[in-house]
């Protein structure tokens, strides 16, 4: 992979995390009683994390259907776990490989389930 198609991918997996982080902070205020997230995104992904770590512990103590809840869990998981696989494939330089793909495969399943959780909510 040339430095052009690597930075290319960086960048397309940047825009989505912040897209994604975003659509979580959204799907977040929707709550019954809101999570605020703060936008360190553009700044920090390691303080994002925290962020999203932290709502994550709150979640578990927002009075709401636990099928939501669950849902709701899994779009912050699958947020972690995209940012933890980018970080991992890039410090290896393999972004052609399993790690990147299962970094990408979750950014996008994080971005579209905050968007059912919303509508879940907003249908409630």
């Amino acid at each position: 992979m040339d430095a052009m198609d690597r930075f290319q991918r960086l960048a397309t997996f940047q825009a989505q995390a912040i897209h994604a982080y975003r659509m979580i902070a959204k799907m977040l205020l929707a709550l019954p009683i809101p999570i605020e997230l703060g936008m360190v995104i553009d700044r920090n992904p390691g303080d994002a994390m925290d962020e999203i770590t932290r709502a994550r512990d709150l979640l578990r103590e927002v009075p709401m259907n636990p099928g939501v809840r669950a849902e709701a869990d899994l779009v912050l998981t699958d947020w972690l776990t995209a940012l933890s696989f980018s970080f991992a494939a890039t410090a290896n330089d393999n972004l052609d490989g399993w790690m990147w793909r299962s970094a990408t495969i979750n950014i996008m399943r994080a971005d579209n389930g905050a968007d059912d959780v919303i509508e879940r909510l907003a249908s409630e």
